[in-house]
């Protein structure tokens, strides 16, 4: 049997952060400096914290840490949760706070400085990212900090990537409906339905 290999302190810190357990991130971030803490494409704790929804954590990091709310991931590496490395090359803690639609995050890291124009590798801005993934109270609080509602990335606009998440939910047979509202039925395919 392969001996097993022991986690580094960086490693358990960055999974503290993804599971969101202060009191194991606060005993490592007095072991280690969780400032170096990075895994192999470059996201640190807090990317992982905002990615996650785990307010209570992104305080502690930005707070008393003093991890930067604009920080990016910029390494190489196999990422555990994207496609390609390019899709996580140049994204900040707003970006995976948008993405996951964590709008207490989102607000506590822009509240914080952290910028909601600025686009990763690719040209996708957090609202790209909110948009896409149809995460509307995420679009809104990005819209009313001001940013442009038309940044194009390299597949358009917020508008077109929420186009199309509804062309594919459409297309899929998911219902369309916005919140508070029950699903249209769909029309009676014999008198008997009625």
């Amino acid at each position: 049997m392969a001996p097993v290999s022991k986690l580094s302190d960086s490693d358990v810190a960055l999974q503290a952060a993804i599971d969101g357990d202060l009191r194991l991130l606060k005993k490592k971030a007095s072991e280690a400096s969780l400032r170096e803490a990075k895994d192999d494409v470059g996201r640190n704790a807090l990317h992982f914290a905002a990615g996650k929804g785990h307010l209570e954590v992104c305080r502690f990091l930005v707070e008393e840490l003093g991890l930067d709310v604009n920080s990016t991931a910029s390494g190489s590496g196999t990422p555990v949760h994207f496609a390609t490395v390019e899709q996580v090359l140049q994204n900040t803690p707003v970006h995976f706070a948008a993405v996951g639609g964590h709008e207490r995050v989102l607000e506590y890291l822009l509240d914080r400085g952290g910028d909601p124009g600025l686009p990763d590798a690719k040209g996708s801005t957090p609202l790209h990212d909110a948009a896409e993934q149809g995460h509307c109270e995420a679009v809104r609080l990005l819209l009313s900090k001001g940013v442009d509602v038309d940044p194009v990335n390299h597949r358009g606009t917020p508008l077109h990537l929420a186009a199309a998440r509804l062309w594919r939910n459409h297309a899929l047979g998911h219902p369309v409906h916005g919140p508070g509202r029950a699903p249209r039925r769909p029309p009676p395919s014999r008198l008997g339905e009625l």
